[in-house]
């Protein structure tokens, strides 16, 4: 995709980048105000300078599974984001690339601590997560907090069942990490659907299903903001 290829197309509300693409090119989605909503396909591999800058529509991205660099201030100004992830195939993050991201809450790095240019997260102030077993990582992260991801639950805990007719398990973890607590019927199928969303302060967190307890079994699962 081309420089300044959707440049100032204000009505675009969503984008679905195809897998043949392997390059977003610089502007190319510049001042698309009404933007809402951006997947990026797996064959993408750059995301170039101020690609979705001032996008301030903008709420929610999914990035495919190949991007490896992020340009200067790409998502520049997209106050409507409120949480990102990051996928582990990303190295490299140019200065800016979320300045003026004011609503943005949470950031989770799924790999290694990539390369970063300065103020990456300017005028903004999010948690940012990452996973076990990645390598790099710091307290703080271009002046944003640092926390291990890392909720486990236990049946061993006395507190794991039913109680006044609702079932409910505590939830451990680094203290302040949030917690996404999602459900359904079947492992296999979908979609899930989240129930509650907790943060472990002082470390632990209980969850209560809001729903009454069903004969047929119920899964959970936890995933981040």
């Amino acid at each position: 995709i081309g420089s300044g290829a959707f440049g100032g197309c204000v009505a675009l509300t969503s984008c679905m980048v195809p897998d043949v693409v392997h390059t977003i090119g610089g502007n190319a989605f510049l001042g698309c105000i009404g933007l809402t909503t951006v997947t990026i396909g797996n064959g993408v591999t750059e995301i170039a300078d101020d690609a979705f800058e001032g996008c301030w529509g903008l709420k929610n991205v999914k990035f495919g599974n190949s991007v490896a660099s992020i340009g200067k201030y790409a998502f520049s100004g997209c106050s409507g984001l409120t949480s990102l992830t990051i996928p582990k195939s990303v190295t490299s993050i140019g200065d800016y690339a979320f300045g003026a991201c004011i609503g943005l809450n949470d950031v989770t790095f799924e790999g290694d601590d990539p390369d970063v240019g300065s103020y990456i997260f300017n005028n903004a102030n999010p948690n940012v997560y990452f996973l076990p077993d990645t390598v790099g990582w710091d307290f703080t992260y271009v002046f944003s907090p640092v926390l291990l991801w890392n909720p486990t639950a236990s049946p061993a805990d006395p507190r794991f069942g039913i109680t006044n007719g609702r079932f409910g398990f505590n939830i451990s973890g680094t203290p302040n990490i949030k917690v996404v607590v999602e459900e359904f019927t079947n492992l296999d199928a979908g979609p899930w659907v989240a129930v509650s969303t907790n943060t472990l302060i002082g470390g632990s967190s209980y969850f209560v299903d809001p729903g009454v307890v069903k004969n047929t079994g119920d899964y959970y699962r936890f995933r981040t903001p």
